[in-house]
């Protein structure tokens, strides 16, 4: 019976360990862990945000640090991150790099030691799941960072005792390269001899140059860009910028070309990377394989009736029915023969058994597998709004189909304001430079909800 007492004393120490590790331990054992940080680009240069979630450890307190990697620092290699001491910071982390979250490098290093890079996002003690996440709100697109996590208990006298003075290997974290947003082309159009080009980029961000490429072969873009076809563009800084330019078309008659736009991006401070836009095809210069003079979309029922004229058709295959649910996505539905080549006019017709809402175009084909599309219609489900906006979700210019054309068309954020109006007879809503989020567009009786990435 001697022995109960002793038991009990024993159990007793153990759960007041449990229940209060940083009393029976000075230093975090174990470290934080599975740092993860998801980056996309955002709609301005430095206004990116990037989401950093972790495992805990098993320390009281919590720190996030993030730092700007300089592989071609003056210094000659990359600044290591400053680790966290009990120096006071000047804020508790608001996810912005700024004066108020820089961590300056320890004063004992002397000035010949490289500059701080290092900022904090945030720091609190852990009273939830939620306090396994933050972000940070302002990272510059086409920059290589680095985020780490540490911990930290206290004693008696309130001493911190960070994850780093215990853990040699924690002192490295995760590095992510923030993404550039893509050029987006606004026109690509025929003039003559001459293709103009108009493109915008929301955040340029240490831009070199643009490469404006173009083949007749949509497969022939590759990494070693030797299509032979080239147009140098200077940038115009770091802020948001649109250019327009015009190239002496290479194109032959009947022959679909397509272009894009390559950004160049480095310099003493950022790491050298290209980004390039999808394939964006121009119609040929000269006459049309097929000149489709009517497209309409209309319901029947519980189908979809698509009707569409041509006014003379040049080694014509046939026309693919394609459809999509959001002006983006698109599959074919059915398929149907074209006339050869024919000066006369001809009328189509095809039934599709399809309830829902839906964008609907046509892919004409000709002989030698050249393809060319129609304009897009849209179709309401039965009763619901005929108006859309396409592609949804999407961003920079989008296109406004359906509604009605005699009325203007006003744009709302998500909490209701008006943010712009467009004049009657608009078929195109611009949105660069606008936050992502949900907006709504409205055109008299109907609206639209529209999600901008």
């Amino acid at each position: 019976m001697k022995l109960f007492p002793i038991i009990r004393t024993l159990a007793l120490l153990w759960l007041g360990l449990a229940l209060h590790p940083a009393r029976a331990q000075v230093y975090p054992s174990i470290a934080p862990s599975r740092i993860l940080v998801t980056a996309k680009p955002g709609t301005t240069a430095d206004q990116n945000v990037a989401k950093i979630s972790w495992k805990p450890g098993d320390g009281t307190y919590y720190i996030v640090l993030i730092r700007v990697v300089d592989y071609n620092s003056p210094y000659g290699g990359a600044v290591d991150m400053v680790l966290p001491d009990d120096r006071p910071y000047k804020t508790n982390g608001n996810g912005i790099m700024d004066a108020n979250s820089y961590v300056p490098k320890n004063p004992n290093f002397g000035s010949t030691y490289p500059p701080s890079t290092t900022y904090l996002l945030k720091t609190a003690a852990y009273t939830s799941p939620a306090d396994t996440a933050t972000a940070v709100l302002n990272a510059t697109g086409g920059v290589l960072y680095e985020v780490n996590v540490f911990e930290y208990n206290t004693d008696a006298s309130g001493t911190r005792y960070y994850t780093a003075s215990s853990c040699t290997s924690c002192r490295k974290g995760p590095q992510f390269l923030q993404p550039r947003s893509l050029p987006v082309v606004t026109k690509l159009v025929r003039n003559g001899q001459f293709t103009d080009l108009e493109f915008v980029n929301n955040g340029e961000s240490a831009a070199s140059n643009y490469t404006i490429l173009w083949n007749a072969d949509s497969t022939a873009m590759n990494a070693s860009y030797g299509l032979g076809n080239t147009y140098q563009v200077a940038p115009k800084g770091y802020a948001p910028a649109s250019y327009s330019v015009s190239l002496l078309s290479p194109q032959p008659a009947n022959k679909v070309y397509y272009y894009w736009i390559v950004l160049h991006s480095g310099n003493a401070s950022y790491n050298y990377e290209t980004t390039t836009t999808k394939a964006n095809a121009l119609a040929p210069n000269g006459p049309l394989p097929v000149s489709l003079s009517s497209f309409e979309v209309a319901r029947s029922g519980a189908s979809v009736l698509l009707r569409w004229n041509t006014a003379s058709e040049l080694n014509s295959a046939g026309f693919g029915i394609e459809r999509s649910p959001d002006g983006s996505s698109w599959s074919q539905v059915d398929y149907v023969p074209g006339s050869g080549t024919t000066q006369q006019a001809h009328s189509y017709a095809r039934s599709s058994a399809y309830v829902g809402a839906a964008y609907y175009r046509l892919r004409q084909e000709d002989l030698s597998g050249a393809k060319n599309y129609s304009p897009v219609r849209y179709l309401a489900a039965d009763g619901a709004s005929a108006l859309a906006v396409y592609p949804n979700p999407g961003s920079g210019l989008l296109s406004l189909v359906g509604g009605d054309a005699t009325l203007p068309v006003v744009i709302y954020n998500a909490i209701g304001q008006a943010t712009r109006q467009l004049p009657a007879g608009s078929t195109q809503l611009n949105m660069s430079g606008q936050p992502p989020g949900i907006y709504l567009v409205r055109q008299g009786t109907s609206s639209v909800r529209v999600v901008v990435k």
